[in-house]
């Protein structure tokens, strides 16, 4: 039977995995929303907001936000009315803990791979790889952010399109530093089709889940492409070669 592929966390990552677990991103969610959150032990809280954001993104996942009510997800989480409230005022509150907390986690990840100078494309690809690799380890949340408010909060969906944005522009400086071209539409064009498709796979992850496709190859698929605008003839022969010998590995089971 052939095993589903793991998605390793590229070594770029700055942060470990631990920090990106369900307990620790809740842990940040309670200290970051002390003030108004009633339960103040943190032994007794976190817990209660790991399973309220956990059914709060599978509730969103099957029926919308927007559809969604407390009494869905009082029943799913199996807290109290009473206990909701305890956390959040009203499902606005609850998704801006969720989305806040999303692109506190994005920046603090992401960071350092933007921040690097210069923006080589060697650096562009890390940037890639390293958005690659965390929207892999928070599937649901960010198909909550892109997908489910973009009808019910845009002004949220806003803040986490702002790091594909970012992604956008160090593309477009590394790009035009290895072309070294003053005509700057062809490089704006190849920069947004590169945001688009890692747009297309943060807000559609089981389209490649479904075909087998993980962080890995969807990371190389993408950085392939910068490769052989780049690199010229002798580029895309080896990228046919190397797709080449792929389908070959695949037919064969090798």
């Amino acid at each position: 039977m052939k095993q589903k592929r793991k998605w390793p966390i590229e070594r770029s990552m700055m942060i470990a995995k631990e920090n990106i677990a369900l307990t620790a991103l809740c842990g940040q969610i309670f200290e970051r929303n002390r003030e108004t959150i009633s339960i103040k032990n943190a032994r007794s809280a976190i817990p209660n907001l790991c399973s309220i954001v956990t059914a709060t993104l599978e509730l969103s996942a099957e029926k919308g936000f927007e559809a969604m009510s407390l009494r869905d997800l009082s029943a799913r989480s199996r807290l109290s009315m009473g206990a909701l409230y305890s956390y959040f005022d009203s499902k606005e509150t609850l998704a801006r803990m969720i989305i806040l907390q999303l692109v506190h986690t994005t920046r603090q990840v992401l960071h350092p791979a933007l921040e690097a100078r210069p923006r080589s494309l060697e650096n562009a690809r890390t940037v890639i790889s390293t958005y690659v690799q965390l929207t892999s380890l928070m599937p649901t949340w960010f198909v909550f952010a892109l997908v489910d408010m973009a009808k019910s909060a845009p002004e949220l969906r806003t803040s986490v399109l702002q790091t594909e944005e970012a992604i956008e522009l160090f593309v477009f400086d590394a790009l035009r530093d290895v072309l070294k071209t003053d005509e700057t539409t062809h490089l704006s064009v190849l920069a947004m089709l590169v945001r688009s498709t890692l747009a297309a796979w943060a807000s559609r992850p089981d389209v490649y889940i479904k075909r087998d496709i993980g962080a890995d190859e969807f990371a190389g698929g993408v950085t392939l492409l910068l490769d052989l605008v780049t690199g010229g003839e002798e580029a895309l022969d080896q990228a046919m070669r190397s797709i080449q010998e792929q389908r070959i590995k695949f037919i064969y089971g090798i």
